[in-house]
């Protein structure tokens, strides 16, 4: 949030450079090229800036279940989710999160450890080609590199880049 004071300094030099996002922004550092439209829009229309700056939205109920169950849906990735629906912000639907659906939420695996021997049998079932490397990955809760890595340390082959 911008005091009015750093609000009306960004419209007015807005105005002084020939209505410049970049160049405001370049030698303010703020706000957004959205934000400063935005209030050069009111500024033009009412004259004035308000002097406090509130947020405009008060979300419903069911527009925050709504971001929710998009974001468990579409793979658990706030920014995804906010860039998809527009709206809220990151911090906010994590917040969502956390009140709606606490269960939910990102579940980080903790580091597995294997064994040489399991190792091997990964690798084994990775060069035979049975199953593809995905399926063979998600089964041991691994990533595809981890299972290129083990390979390329048993058995010493390059991985593709």
């Amino acid at each position: 949030m911008y005091s009015y004071e750093e609000r009306m300094k960004a419209v007015q030099l807005y105005i002084k450079y020939e209505h410049s996002l970049a160049s405001v922004i370049q030698e303010l550092g703020y706000p957004s090229p959205k934000a400063l439209y935005k209030w050069f829009k009111e500024y033009e229309k009412n004259g004035d800036l308000p002097k406090t700056s509130k947020r405009r939205h008060q979300f419903t109920h069911e527009e925050k279940q709504f971001a929710v169950d998009h974001y468990i849906e579409f793979g658990r990735n706030y920014s995804r989710t906010v860039r998809m629906l527009g709206y809220p912000d990151r911090n906010l639907l994590s917040d969502w999160c956390k009140e709606l659906a606490p269960e939910a939420r990102k579940i980080r695996r903790s580091k597995l450890n294997y064994s040489q021997e399991q190792k091997k049998e990964a690798v084994i079932h990775l060069v035979s080609r049975k199953t593809s490397v995905r399926k063979i990955a998600e089964r041991l809760q691994i990533t595809r590199k981890t299972l290129c890595d083990w390979k390329q340390e048993l058995i010493g082959e390059e991985r593709k880049r």
